[in-house]
């Protein structure tokens, strides 16, 4: 009985541990989410348009698509129009600004598959 007693407390204390480190791993994810209070948020928003790229190539040329960032206290939701358009065959110019335009929300991803596999 002592010996289940202490294996419960020990499964519990480390199941405790794991549950706080997700913790800070989401608060982490949240705030990175987050535009600094010393940006206008153009370069975050650039950013999260050029590591999309990464995931594929956009469905047409240009293609203007809608992404929200919040502000860095967390109240307000600020909304930028990211453009991608190609230059060349492997070669594509991003572009983000503040806008309110009425673009489709950007995706996740632009492809299901990833770019960089043999077919």
């Amino acid at each position: 009985m002592t010996s289940t007693m202490v294996f419960l407390l020990l499964a519990l204390l480390a199941l405790m541990a794991s549950f706080e480190r997700l913790q800070a791993v989401i608060q982490l994810e949240e705030s990175a989410l987050r535009i600094p209070s010393t940006s206008d948020g153009v370069a975050e928003a650039l950013g999260m348009a050029v590591a999309r790229m990464h995931t594929g190539l956009p469905p047409d040329s240009p293609y203007a698509c809608r992404e929200r960032l919040r502000s860095s206290d967390g109240d307000d939701v600020l909304t930028f129009r990211v453009t991608h358009t190609r230059v060349a065959d492997d070669h594509w110019t991003v572009a983000a600004e503040a806008s309110n335009a009425a673009d489709p929300e950007c995706p996740p991803v632009f492809s299901d598959s990833c770019p960089l596999g043999s077919p």
